[in-house]
């Protein structure tokens, strides 16, 4: 993930907190996701900077009780921000 975080930042996309900047609104607001929530959904990937395996399927715990999820990116939301960083060389 460390290397991941290195080229967010290179293209700044994390902001002041440490949390992950997937888009900028006109209006000056940001959407965000925190470091260790990403983490969670895409720990499992053993690297975290390749498209392939970023935009697969993930399996992680989720909720308390922690119940067990399999989803793909395009599941869990995220597969329009990994088709925009690949361009940018964050994923390749």
């Amino acid at each position: 993930m460390e290397e991941l975080i290195l080229r967010l930042q290179e293209n700044n996309l994390i902001d002041f907190n440490g949390n992950i900047i997937l888009v900028f609104y006109e209006n000056g607001s940001q959407q965000i996701v925190d470091q260790q929530t990403f983490q969670i959904f895409f720990g499992d990937c053993t690297d975290m900077t390749s498209y392939a395996c970023m935009s697969g399927s993930h399996t992680f715990m989720w909720g308390d009780p922690p119940v067990e999820y399999t989803m793909t990116a395009l599941q869990l939301g995220y597969q329009g921000y990994f088709d925009q960083w690949k361009p940018l060389g964050i994923l390749i």
